[in-house]
């Protein structure tokens, strides 16, 4: 159990100590604390939303995307991972619900594995199709290392934009990818 310091042992700061599975949750409040979106308190409600919202990537690929023309390349599609919820629009853009997931989703994933919360990261989620019939009816995990127990299918790259990101991969194609394509444009390897 890490055990930060606290009142009366001559270093600044609480004390409290937390279990290791904690630690994910504790960083990722403190980032979205500290997030340029979240300015006064009252924010800070949103966090049992922004986390239940964040577990729904967990267990499914559902995403969406934007397409803003001029497209050169799948990297133009800005990946969505869910709209902010209708009782809580009136509080907070979807820009910024976007972000707050992110932000979330990234710094457990970084606290998971001993990274700096401020490194920017690729939040990379890898999924296997599942087909009956020449239909794809789900979407499963894949299994990418077998001494994970949980989110085996999460893996974290350095961020090639300097911020944090997410990637949704899809039978090891980018969903981007693969929308680029159905819209017509030539994948170029």
């Amino acid at each position: 159990m890490p055990t930060k310091h606290g009142k009366g042992s001559g270093i600044r700061g609480r004390a409290a100590s937390w279990n290791e599975e904690d630690i994910p949750n504790v960083a990722a409040v403190y980032a979205l604390r500290h997030h340029p979106a979240v300015k006064y308190r009252p924010m800070l409600e949103l966090v049992p939303d922004i986390k239940q919202a964040a577990l729904t990537h967990y267990h499914t690929p559902k995403t969406g995307f934007v397409i803003m023309p001029p497209i050169a390349s799948y990297e133009d599609i800005e990946l969505k991972l869910q709209r902010c919820p209708e009782h809580l629009r009136d509080r907070i853009s979807d820009d910024k619900w976007q972000e707050l997931l992110v932000t979330w989703i990234a710094t457990r994933e970084k606290a998971k594995r001993g990274i700096s919360i401020d490194k920017p990261m690729k939040v990379r989620f890898n999924w296997l199709s599942v087909e009956k019939d020449g239909v794809i009816i789900d979407c499963l995990p894949e299994i990418v290392d077998d001494t994970v127990k949980d989110d085996q299918h999460v893996l974290l790259y350095d961020s090639e934009s300097g911020h944090d990101e997410i990637a949704i991969i899809c039978d090891g194609v980018d969903f981007r990818m693969t929308m680029f394509s159905l819209l017509g444009f030539p994948i170029k390897v």
